[in-house]
Order: C-alpha cells, then sequence, then structure tokens
C-alpha cells in the first residue's frame, strides 16, 4: 500500500532522526530551510517507497543551494524490511543533479522535439556509494565557511540616519478637575 507523499516524508525525516541519535549523533528539529540538524550539519531528508527505485525526485529549490554545511539524507523503505539510507554531501548532490537534469534536456524529447522545462530532479546512487555513509556526520562542517557562505548570501544594507524633528505639540487647554473649582 502507498502512502501519500507527505507522510512518507514525514516518516523518513523521524526515521533518519532515531538512526541518527541511535548512532550517538546530535540531533535538533529547528533548523530553518532543512528538515534538521544532525551534529552541526544540515540536513535534507528525501524518500521512497519503491524497494527496487534507484533514484530519488528532489525539489529544483535544492539545485540552487550552496551551503557548505548542507548534507541529503535519501531514504528508500523496503516494505516491512529496515529502509536503507544514502548519505550524500550537498555540493556533489547539486552537482550531479544539476548535471543529470541538463543531460535529460539535451537529449530529444517526444518526435525529437526539444524538451519543456520540468519541476523534477533526480538523484541517483546506482552503485550505492553513498549507503549507509553515517561517517560524514563525524567530521564537523566547516563554521568558518558557513558563516563566510552566509554572509556572502546577505546583502549588506545601509541605513540611512533617520532625522527625525521633535513633534512640536499644541498646547491645549485643560478643563479643570471638579476638585480644583
Amino acid at each position: 500500500m502507498k502512502i501519500s507523499k507527505h507522510s512518507l516524508h514525514q516518516a523518513a525525516v523521524l526515521f533518519v532522526a532515531v538512526e541518527a541519535k541511535r548512532r550517538g549523533y546530535r540531533v535538533t528539529s529547528d533548523a530553518r530551510g532543512v528538515d534538521m540538524t544532525v551534529s552541526g550539519w544540515a540536513v535534507q531528508v528525501c524518500a521512497t517507497q519503491e524497494a527496487d527505485d534507484e533514484d530519488w525526485m528532489v525539489s529544483p529549490r535544492h539545485e540552487r543551494e550552496r551551503r557548505p554545511d548542507l548534507m541529503f539524507v535519501f531514504v528508500r523503505f523496503n516494505g516491512l524490511s529496515a529502509p536503507a539510507y544514502h548519505i550524500a554531501p550537498g555540493a556533489e548532490t547539486v552537482r550531479q543533479m544539476a548535471a543529470g537534469h541538463e543531460k535529460w534536456r539535451a537529449s530529444p524529447g517526444r518526435h525529437g522535439r526539444r524538451r519543456n522545462y520540468s519541476s523534477v530532479r533526480l538523484f541517483r546512487d546506482p552503485k550505492n556509494e553513498y549507503l549507509d555513509k553515517w561517517d560524514l556526520f563525524a567530521a564537523p562542517p566547516g563554521k568558518a565557511e558557513a558563516r563566510k557562505a552566509e554572509a556572502a548570501k546577505r546583502k549588506p544594507t545601509k541605513r540611512k540616519p533617520t532625522k527625525r524633528k521633535p513633534a512640536k505639540r499644541k498646547p491645549t487647554k485643560r478643563k479643570p478637575h471638579r476638585a480644583q473649582i
């Protein structure tokens, strides 16, 4: 029985968190823009429930991701048996997705026509070279590199000093209080 994509993703995030915690890594779920952090690494989780599937669908927004501390964990649910985890560095994953998409766009489509834009990106690991690479989380991400990358993303904003004039108050005639009359 197939489950919805949202439920599949939520299950995969929980499975990854439990497995990382079981292996002794620090896991937090309060990360912005990613599913969780594992020992300082920003982790994005993708899942499939096809046991024989060798590829995972990934959003094109991840193709623009340039974080040096990003890791992808691809989860393959194998029915009732234990899921398979493929852990890949972010830069390498993004490079492979972009190259695969460009190759797909360059190939002729139906009836030899040019292919249209597609929001689908695929990550493939046919040789299982990223299978159970949990040791990638052992090395801490380059915090200095991450800070430099974040600073480079942000545009410096120069605030103009505001020259506020004090508000002129008009003298108001107050009515005397009853006790003062």
